[in-house]
């Protein structure tokens, strides 16, 4: 008698609180999920009930996230689910980020991971794009000494080449004084 023909209400005859007329109370049948990311429906013609996901709603405003709603998998209150984004470039000397203002994600080149301590072959350095590249021969074909961290031939330094004048000095010197021009008592021009 109190039926409405609405398979989204639970018709009941309670004269007290219902109708004043017919006593009958439709009460909307509750299709609350308790998750706060769906959109909670029951469908008027068919009455199947509904829990539409609303991934705007787990919106975190981080744009380092993607945010999704899914009961199931998401936090057991709010059904949202807001993960990481995949930064990986699967370089292993880059360094991958992603900027939690502008959502810009980086790669930038970790020169140190690439180092082998090999002083031979050279600085490795590392690309964005290819990974570690091996560094040029920092003896140009010359013969490397590895342990001295030398190459054979070097070029002296600058403090290498002041005890060489030095040495070449005093040697020019001792040439000079010890020249039978030189020789006792005569004068030296």
């Amino acid at each position: 008698a109190c039926d409405d023909f609405d398979p989204c209400t639970i018709d009941t005859c309670e004269p007290p609180t219902g109708d004043p007329t017919t006593g009958c109370l439709n009460t909307a049948v509750d299709v609350d999920d308790g998750v706060t990311c769906t959109v909670d429906a029951c469908d008027p013609v068919t009455g199947a009930i509904t829990h539409a996901p609303d991934h705007g709603a787990c919106d975190d405003f981080d744009p380092c996230t993607t945010d999704t709603c899914d009961p199931l998998a998401g936090d057991p209150t709010t059904g949202c689910l807001n993960t990481a984004v995949d930064v990986d470039d699967g370089v292993t000397c880059t360094v991958d980020a992603c900027n939690p203002v502008t959502g810009a994600i980086t790669h930038a080149p970790d020169h140190g991971v690439c180092a082998n301590s090999i002083f031979c072959d050279g600085v490795e350095t590392c690309d964005a794009v290819l990974g570690c590249m091996p560094g040029d021969d920092p003896c140009f074909g010359v013969m490397c000494d590895e342990a001295n961290d030398v190459c054979a031939n070097d070029i002296p330094t600058v403090s290498e080449w002041g005890l060489l004048a030095m040495s070449l000095t005093l040697l020019a010197l001792g040439t000079v004084l010890l020249s039978p021009r030189n020789s006792p008592g005569r004068a030296v021009r």
